[in-house]
């Protein structure tokens, strides 16, 4: 969880954010004048950046868009604790560059992970090429590389790789792979038909949008620890009942905040 902190003095009234990071060090990061509401709203989010940090994930789609549109400014002391990634350079914007960074970036993963991720990339630059723009790939440049892969590969492998390349393309707010994958249509499909009649449905998911019709006190985490398989409410935590008042619990499950990612 992060704080917020009013200063009041000759200059008015500034707030500050403090946190503690994947490291367990405690930052800060300074708004400035900015009315309470604004601050509060930033905090939330800065929540949210945190917890996919520190869980390996990418932030959710909302997140990502609300990291777009901030302003230089803002977004260069987010990027300073390593919470987006640095708005660089155009040559920083080719596919290639902006990979190798990224990667380069993701100091808290297991080195299986950065195969994998490295893996992505290949595929990608392999396809479009590693001096492509970001923002000349789209949904349908997403497609055909689908395509592309389905022709070599198995359909669990083209799922990993595409979901590998929808994480990359969320840090700057992108969203051309945002169709690959499962349809979470499917999931709310199989939930209506369940109907009234039945006493109990039992479903796993890894759905934002089908964990977002269900109640936090009906949501099972299911994860690892130590090698053991480990079965939690998350209910019982009081922090998840004040971030639900600012993002949705499909939103705070996919940025890991929840646990279990």
């Amino acid at each position: 969880m992060a704080s917020l902190t009013k200063t009041v003095g000759k200059r008015g009234t500034t707030w500050r954010i403090e946190f503690f990071d994947a490291n367990n060090k405690r930052k800060c990061i300074r708004l400035g004048k900015i009315d309470k509401r604004q601050a509060e709203s930033i905090k939330a989010r800065v929540e949210l950046l945190v917890a996919a940090r520190i869980t390996g994930t990418s932030p959710d789609v909302e997140t990502s868009r609300w990291v777009a549109d901030r302003d230089d400014t803002l977004h260069a002391r987010l990027a300073q604790h390593e919470l987006v990634a640095a708005r660089g350079t155009a040559e920083s914007n080719t596919l290639a560059k902006f990979l190798d960074a990224y990667i380069e970036s993701r100091t808290d993963i297991k080195p299986n992970t950065r195969a994998h991720l490295k893996r992505a990339r290949n595929n990608l630059v392999s396809y479009f090429g590693a001096d492509k723009s970001l923002a000349e790939i789209s949904p349908g440049d997403a497609d055909d590389f689908r395509l592309h892969l389905q022709t070599t590969m198995a359909d669990n492998t083209v799922r990993r790789i595409c979901g590998r390349a929808k994480q990359f393309f969320r840090v700057i707010g992108a969203e051309p792979f945002r169709q690959q994958g499962v349809q979470p249509r499917i999931h709310l499909d199989g939930q209506q038909a369940a109907g009234p009649r039945a006493s109990q449905v039992l479903a796993t998911t890894h759905s934002p949008q089908l964990v977002d019709r269900i109640g936090l006190d009906d949501l099972v985490i299911v994860g690892k620890r130590d090698g053991a398989t480990v079965c939690r409410r998350p209910e019982n935590k009081q922090h998840l009942h004040e971030l639900l008042e600012e993002a949705g619990l499909g939103e705070l499950y996919f940025s890991g905040a929840l646990g279990g990612a």
